[in-house]
């Protein structure tokens, strides 16, 4: 994924010169391991040689960085402080970008997951106490993960799974002009949709991310109002989808099946962030954990459909210590 386009949200070049900042071992493992695996990705066209991971040596350099990463990462988090929670917030991001290249979307998931709750356990957005009141985030300046995780979704990808989500506006005008057939237009619109539902996501983000206890009442009304409705919107784009997901072009070969679930994917990633934007886990709890267990099983069926997609067996990670995979320990 490059940095320049005419269309979508690029994230790459701020995510590496932050990365690049520090000489954190736990950052710097993640990045090497990055850096690596994606020259692979990028001399094979744009897809990671799934048929050759336990024999190629870069691919095997790459995934013993990845390893190091999380061990390190692991060292780091035993402190419990805001350093800690910042690195731990950074590698999460290299961490998903590692795993979706090796096409591992639970593995994805279950870093984004545990970087959302780090992220609202620390309190590094203002938030809304019991009282109503706006109380100011705790710890300033972390990684917005959620935000990075839209960014990432709304950045084409090399295999065109996010096609839809990127035309302009005017393309998009002229390919809805254009003969395509019903279904194929029904897909087209509901995409573009959601896309506007992540953007608005974004911006939603970022305002949240501006309050302070002096805000006004009405500011603060307004973003709560803003929140209600873009939660309605994604889960009426939900209800609506059904109905799509279920025509013979959405369901008569895997990638179009892929491509289907992919966005079913990317609805519960921005209902897990709007749930709880401006809210806390405390809170939200109850329904964020509904919509994470929903999102690890659409992302369970994504590795599934990619896997017969790319007509190959399960992932070979020869050499990897498992359990050093466990970094969760601020849950």
């Amino acid at each position: 994924m490059g940095a320049n386009y005419e269309t979508g949200v690029s994230y790459e070049l701020e995510a590496r010169a932050t990365l690049c900042a520090t000489s954190e071992p736990a950052v710097y493992h993640a990045l090497a391991s990055l850096t690596v695996l994606r020259g692979v990705f990028d001399q094979y066209g744009g897809s990671f040689p799934h048929k050759i991971p336990a024999v190629s040596p870069a691919v095997q350099h790459g995934l013993q960085e990845y390893e190091n990463a999380i061990k390190s990462l692991v060292v780091r988090l035993s402190n419990r402080n805001a350093l800690s929670i910042h690195y731990s917030l950074l590698c999460c991001q290299m961490f998903m970008s590692i795993e979706l290249a090796m096409d591992d979307f639970t593995s994805c998931t279950q870093h984004f997951i545990r970087g959302i709750r780090i992220m609202h356990q620390g309190r590094s957005r203002p938030y809304l106490g019991s009282n109503g009141n706006v109380m100011a985030a705790q710890l300033v300046g972390m990684p917005a993960l959620d935000a990075f995780a839209i960014k990432l979704f709304l950045t084409p990808c090399p295999d065109g799974l996010t096609e839809d989500f990127l035309i302009p506006d005017d393309e998009a005008q002229n390919r809805v002009i254009a003969p395509l057939s019903t279904e194929r237009a029904a897909i087209l619109h509901a995409n573009m949709h959601l896309a506007d539902l992540g953007r608005s996501t974004l911006n939603l983000l970022d305002n949240v991310s501006r309050l302070s206890p002096e805000s006004q009442a009405e500011t603060v009304s307004t973003l709560a109002s803003n929140r209600i409705n873009i939660l309605h919107g994604l889960q009426a784009w939900k209800d609506d989808f059904v109905a799509i997901a279920q025509l013979e072009i959405s369901q008569d070969t895997s990638w179009a099946r892929l491509g289907t679930t992919f966005s079913i994917f990317f609805n519960t990633v921005l209902r897990s962030i709007v749930t709880l934007a401006f809210r806390s886990l405390e809170v939200e709890g109850e329904s964020v954990e509904l919509v994470f267990n929903e999102m690890l099983e659409v992302a369970y069926r994504l590795g599934q459909l990619k896997k017969e997609v790319n007509g190959v067996s399960e992932r070979q990670l020869e050499g990897i210590d498992e359990q050093a995979f466990r970094y969760d320990l601020f849950l």
